[in-house]
């Protein structure tokens, strides 16, 4: 997991007004997105530092709203990240479907479609840490091929 810079157990705290970010293309194109940020309280490191404060701003893509395609984090939302960190300091999802993971009585779900990932869906939070933070400490996919 080369781009992996956090992985977290965490609460949405606060939702934040919806920006348009700029996709830095240069010369190429002119080209902005909707991200909204939001501000997550770490109550577990499984994998990575965070800031004293134990907050941490991840951007989310597309507007706070029912997605089919992403899992859309609402505030009070528990839930296990993976996260990439941003130039400026911020945090998004390892990849959109497959980074975020709501917790909900002990179980976590994910809208990954991914079949590496579909065996964990609805299973213990703990056998996934244990196997993100293994392939994030050896900087290797999580599971084979």
């Amino acid at each position: 997991m080369y781009a992996v810079n956090l992985i977290i157990r965490g609460k949405v705290e606060k939702i934040g007004e919806n920006v348009k970010r700029d996709a830095n293309l240069g010369n190429r194109a002119n080209y902005t997105y909707d991200v909204t940020p939001l501000t997550i309280k770490v109550n577990e490191v499984i994998y990575g530092e965070v800031p004293e404060n134990k907050e941490v701003t991840l951007l989310q893509f597309s507007k706070v709203t029912d997605s089919e395609e992403i899992t859309m984090l609402n505030e009070g939302d528990e839930a296990l990240l993976i996260l990439s960190k941003t130039s400026d300091g911020n945090y998004w999802p390892y990849m959109p479907k497959e980074g975020i993971w709501l917790l909900k009585n002990g179980k976590i779900d994910s809208k990954t479609k991914h079949p590496l990932y579909q065996s964990f869906k609805g299973a213990s939070i703990n056998d996934l840490e244990k196997r993100l933070k293994q392939a994030a400490n050896n900087k290797i996919r999580p599971f084979t091929y």
